[in-house]
C-alpha cells in the first residue's frame, strides 16, 4: 500500500507541475498589453477586471451587467457574478468561465450524488459535504452560491499560494492532493472560456482597455 501512495504522490505533484506550467503561461501573458488573436485583442485578467470597474465608476454599469447577461442569463445574475468577484478579489471572466462550465450559469440544480454521496449545487458547483453547515435552500439560492463559489476560488488561490490554473484545479478536486487528467481537462476548458470572454468584452468595450 506504501508504494501505491507514492506514486499516486508523485502524480499529483506532476500534475500540480503542470498547471504551473500555465500559470507561467498566463503570467507571461499579463505581463504583455494584449494577445493578438485573429484581429481581436485580448486583455490580460487585471485589464478586464480594470475596465469593468471603470465603466461601473463611469456610471455605465447597465452596459457592463446588460453585456454579462448575454453569458448569464439575465442582469441580475450578471451584477452578481461581478460583486462578487470584486469582493473576493478574483477574475471577473474567470469565475463566470467557472459558472459557465460548473453549472452552465442554472440556479437551484443539484448535480450527483457523487462517491461519497454528496451532491453539487448549480452554478459553482458548491458541494454539500464541504457546505454541510449549510442547507440545500440556502446553497441554491444564487444570492449565496455565487459568492460562496467566488471566495471558495479566492480561498484556494491563497491558502496554497498558487496560479489561478493550480486554484481552478482545486476548485474542482477539492484538494490539492489526488489530482488526475480531469483537472487538466477542467482548467483547460474554463481558461478557454474565459478568453473568449475577454475577446467579446474587448470588442463591446474597447474604450474600456487601457
Amino acid at each position: 500500500m506504501k508504494w501505491i501512495k507514492t506514486i499516486l504522490l508523485m502524480c499529483s505533484i506532476c500534475l500540480v507541475l503542470m498547471l504551473v506550467g500555465f500559470g507561467y503561461l498566463y503570467s507571461r501573458i499579463e505581463g504583455r498589453a494584449v494577445i493578438s488573436t485573429n484581429a481581436i485583442t485580448t486583455p490580460t485578467r487585471k485589464k478586464i477586471n480594470s475596465a469593468v470597474a471603470r465603466l461601473i465608476v463611469e456610471g455605465r454599469s447597465s452596459e457592463v451587467y446588460a453585456f454579462y447577461a448575454q453569458e448569464v442569463g439575465d442582469p441580475l445574475k450578471a451584477s452578481l457574478y461581478v460583486e462578487s468577484a470584486f469582493e473576493a478579489h478574483v477574475p471577473i471572466d474567470m469565475i463566470m468561465a467557472c459558472g459557465w462550465y460548473e453549472g452552465g450559469h442554472q440556479i437551484a440544480m443539484v448535480d450527483g450524488p457523487n462517491v461519497n454521496g454528496s451532491f453539487d449545487v448549480r452554478p459553482m458547483g458548491l458541494n454539500t459535504y464541504t457546505y454541510k453547515m449549510y442547507s440545500l435552500g440556502e446553497l441554491e439560492q444564487m444570492e449565496f452560491n455565487i459568492p460562496m463559489g467566488a471566495q471558495h476560488m479566492a480561498d484556494a488561490q491563497k491558502k496554497f499560494q498558487s496560479t489561478w490554473e493550480t486554484a481552478m484545479a482545486i476548485y474542482n478536486h477539492g484538494s490539492p492532493t489526488g489530482l488526475d487528467q480531469r483537472q487538466i481537462d477542467y482548467v483547460v476548458a474554463v481558461i478557454r472560456h474565459e478568453w473568449e470572454l475577454d475577446r467579446r468584452f474587448a470588442v463591446r468595450f474597447p474604450d474600456a482597455i487601457q
